[in-house]
């Protein structure tokens, strides 16, 4: 799975690139960086919120515009790369396009550049779901085939992808996060949608069912941990504790002091909803409250072992209840409606 090569001496100080920047992840790292003393440069397509008023060189453009990347990572030390398409649709050809082959390109930059190490955020979707009753480590096969989410198959490909780049000389190491939560973000995410709609009351209904929750900041803290830690090649699950919907449902509303949804769907209403619900959001065109993809993400999953990521790195994952505390907060502060 990994080399025996330890991480390089004396990296951590030097210039980095950050792909993705201007995401919740992305945000939250670029923030880590500066505070570390970083000369911190960042690509953006789109949405910048995430980064305004920073300290940042900013280049615009996306990973498929290797003439932006190529400028970018002129004499970085790392490449932190989190540009991602995060796609509740079963088949989305835009996660081929910017997880798979816009991966592709920035490996490919990045050796040429001779960049001295290379910080892949991948995803705890990229494994096999089976066996369920067997914890998850970093030995699980990566998933393949039309049973996955096109999500799901685009981050196995691609950290398949990044693993050939190492074989291939490149310094490269690999974080697999868990379900993503907490402050500081602005567009938002997923599940910073779901906590602004909660505190809002305008979630009406839940379903059953549940994910394993990390910290933003614990992933960013296990990202920079892994740039200066981790051996060549090396893979790390980042993750917190199983809670389900209802549960951080019911933790949000406690710390915004509203209600939480009354109404919980047995899974298998979830899944007979979806394709009603992914009908009406292509007609209206809107994020859809149900697909047939996010059901699939809240059936039973395996334990998560991130053993190899507190033995290595040091992780340590905070409380799920701090995390949505937080990000209540930061809502409030950042969208007091």
């Amino acid at each position: 799975m990994s080399s025996e090569s330890p991480a390089p001496a004396g990296i951590g100080k030097g210039p980095v690139f950050v792909t993705g920047a201007s995401g919740h992840v992305g945000g939250v790292l670029v923030r880590a960086l500066l505070e570390a003393g970083r000369e911190v440069r960042v690509l953006v397509h789109g949405d910048d919120r995430a980064l305004q008023g920073l300290n940042v060189t900013v280049f615009h453009g996306d990973v498929a515009n290797a003439e932006v990347l190529r400028a970018a990572m002129r004499g970085v030390e790392t490449v932190y790369h989190l540009a991602v398409v995060i796609s509740l649709w079963w088949n989305d050809p835009t996660c081929q396009s910017t997880n798979v082959d816009g991966t592709e390109t920035v490996l490919r930059l990045a050796r040429e550049a001779g960049v001295r190490r290379l910080v892949y955020v991948s995803s705890i979707h990229a494994f096999e779901r089976e066996p369920v009753d067997e914890p998850l480590d970093e030995n699980r096969a990566l998933c393949a085939g039309p049973a996955f989410p096109a999500y799901d198959r685009s981050k196995a490909e691609a950290t398949r992808r990044v693993m050939k780049a190492v074989e291939d000389g490149l310094d490269a190491v690999v974080i697999h996060p868990t379900g993503i939560v907490g402050p500081t973000d602005f567009r938002p995410s997923r599940m910073g949608g779901v906590v602004r709609d909660v505190m809002r009351g305008q979630l009406p209904a839940l379903v059953k069912g549940g994910f394993d929750w990390v910290d933003v900041r614990d992933v960013v803290g296990a990202c920079m941990a892994a740039e200066r830690l981790a051996p060549k090649g090396a893979r790390y699950l980042a993750g917190g504790a199983w809670r389900s919907m209802s549960d951080v449902a019911a933790i949000v509303a406690e710390h915004a002091g509203c209600k939480p949804p009354r109404m919980v769907l047995p899974l298998a209403v979830g899944k007979a909803v979806a394709p009603f619900a992914q009908g009406w959001a292509k007609l209206t065109r809107t994020p859809p409250r149900f697909t047939s993809a996010s059901m699939f993400y809240l059936e039973e999953i395996p334990k998560v072992d991130c053993s190899r990521a507190k033995r290595e790195l040091g992780y340590a994952p905070r409380p799920l209840e701090e995390s949505l505390k937080d990000a209540v907060e930061w809502w409030k502060s950042y969208d007091p409606k």
